[in-house]
């Protein structure tokens, strides 16, 4: 990367000049920019693995290496991140049909008994809006996850009810309100397993109730 900085001037030590660079070079620079915005904001939108309706970022992340485009990606989207042995975050904007979310609909996110999330911090639903704010809602719950008093199911499952209405007193335990409008959402596994870092584990598509 030294090499390819010292042919347009940039050299540890000394200051860089822009006017002083040849016409050529420099409109070849200025093009790179909104060039190089492109290919951070498709990296951004494209990158990690895509699997039942999650994106999940496990390589390189947090440790980045030569890995420019992905650390630029990282500073674009949330300043830094974590390595993965740290965390992994999740990512969903749609649900298990590839339909994006919205509280109009009632969806479940159901993990079978051996499903659960294994991790030896915490892991967490939350949700949020376009903007990538939390959502403003009538029982204060900004998320959802194993640090709450959880109702599992007879055999070991669980279920968590993403919808704007309550589910019914019985099932509210594991109510996720969502908005009326869009929104998203991110899983939060903290010191998550072996497992989830070779990604044998994965999180279950959220449906949607028909």
């Amino acid at each position: 990367m030294l090499e390819q900085l010292n042919k347009i001037g940039i050299v540890p030590g000394k200051d860089f000049d822009f006017s002083k660079l040849p016409p050529e070079t420099q409109k070849t620079l200025e093009k790179a920019v909104p060039d190089a915005q492109r290919m951070i904001a498709d990296k951004a939108s494209s990158g990690g693995e895509f699997i039942n309706g999650w994106t999940i970022f496990r390589e390189v992340m947090g440790n980045y290496g030569t890995s420019y485009l992905q650390r630029a990606m990282i500073a674009l989207i949330g300043l830094g991140a974590n390595v993965p042995e740290d965390a992994i975050y999740p990512l969903s904007f749609v649900d298990n049909d590839g339909k994006e979310y919205n509280g109009s609909n009632i969806y479940i996110l159901h993990f079978n008994n051996d499903q659960i999330p294994s991790v030896t911090g915490f892991w967490s639903l939350a949700m949020y809006d376009s903007d990538g704010y939390f959502i403003d809602n009538t029982i204060n719950r900004y998320s959802i996850g194993d640090r709450d008093n959880l109702k599992f199911n007879s055999d070991g499952s669980l279920d968590i009810y993403i919808q704007h209405n309550s589910p019914g007193k019985d099932k509210e335990s594991n109510w996720l309100l969502a908005p009326k409008a869009d929104f998203n959402m991110v899983l939060r596994l903290y010191w998550p397993s072996n497992e989830i870092l070779t990604g044998d584990w994965n999180p279950p598509g959220v449906k949607r109730v028909k």
